[in-house]
């Protein structure tokens, strides 16, 4: 069954794939990916290389498996200390249902000890257009019960020209009785091109007592605006950018992105608010990928010389080169 729902942990992954493609700033970058067992099982591997004035690493790796009829599970490492589970699990099919359940485990080893963190919900499919979703985020298991209640929605209008998909998230802090935070999400489809618009609002309840032993709860609240689209021009040359508006502090910024395949070579580049121009190089062959990167940024700078404000400006460069390997 295709599924025109969408999840909330990768609704938008398709789109800022695409924004950072071709755009690696680690100095050395090395991955590979390797599908073995009939294709059941999947291993992955990152190592990335700091060669500044103080030589660092950094590596992780994965393991992906499919358990049974729509079911994965896949387990990530980091040296660093952080270790992730996440499994999909199918659990029955009746009618036009689908119950299935999702769960998410990040642990990370610190020097004061260790920092659990648990999202896990309940989906319940209804044929291919509508998603209910049950659960919790952010959940310490070793300080108790969860403290907040995620619920979240999914339909999506299929039309022969065009697709629509409309998401609403909530999240309910438990032990103050509050809804902490809001997400609406709208995605539409036609033909090659693609646009979404994301809301968030993040609210916080503050508790305060006065002199008189009365306590005062202040509410705040931050809201983000996200507007992206991407249009697939011709087979070779893709286009796209985003727009993202803080309401509270009225920031702007977006970034322009552009894709063009030539034989074996592709081109990236992105150009942003900040004043960076990014460039990728891709060359893919067999199941070798290079990637060389660079990107270069306008600083200015005011400082005070004798009476006057002075601006300075300078370009800051950065290049970054990767390697992967891929057997799938």
């Amino acid at each position: 069954m295709k599924k025109f729902t969408q999840y909330w942990e990768s609704y938008s992954r398709t789109h800022e794939d695409f924004m950072k493609e071709g755009q690696n700033f680690d100095d050395l970058l090395f991955k590979s990916k390797f599908n073995f067992h009939d294709n059941k099982l999947t291993f992955s591997s990152k190592s990335k290389f700091n060669l500044g004035s103080k030589i660092s690493a950094a590596h992780e790796y994965g393991i992906k498996g499919k358990c049974c009829k729509d079911s994965t599970v896949e387990f990530k490492h980091k040296d660093a200390g952080e270790t992730t589970l996440e499994g999909n699990v199918h659990l029955a099919k009746k009618d036009d249902f689908n119950f299935d359940a999702f769960v998410n485990l990040k642990n990370v080893e610190k020097s004061s000890g260790r920092d659990v963190s648990v999202d896990a919900n309940l989906r319940t499919h209804y044929k291919e257009k509508c998603l209910f979703t049950l659960g919790t985020e952010k959940w310490n298991p070793l300080g108790g019960a969860p403290t907040s209640v995620a619920l979240g929605t999914s339909y999506a209008h299929v039309a022969p020209e065009a697709t629509l998909v409309l998401n609403t998230h909530f999240t309910f802090n438990v032990a103050q009785k509050f809804l902490s935070k809001v997400k609406l999400f709208l995605n539409g489809t036609k033909d090659k091109t693609t646009g979404r618009l994301d809301v968030t609002v993040d609210r916080t309840l503050t508790e305060t007592t006065t002199k008189d032993n009365v306590k005062e709860f202040t509410t705040g609240q931050n809201v983000n605006v996200v507007l992206s689209a991407n249009h697939q021009y011709c087979p070779k040359l893709r286009i796209g950018g985003d727009l993202s508006y803080d309401v509270n502090t009225k920031a702007t910024n977006f970034n322009i992105a552009k894709s063009y395949q030539f034989d074996r070579v592709r081109v990236n580049a992105k150009m942003g608010s900040d004043r960076s121009l990014n460039m990728g190089l891709t060359s893919k062959q067999d199941d070798m990928t290079l990637v060389f990167s660079a990107r270069t940024q306008l600083n200015t700078e005011t400082e005070k010389v004798g009476d006057k404000d002075v601006s300075r400006n300078w370009f800051s460069y950065n290049f970054g080169a990767s390697a992967e390997f891929n057997r799938l």
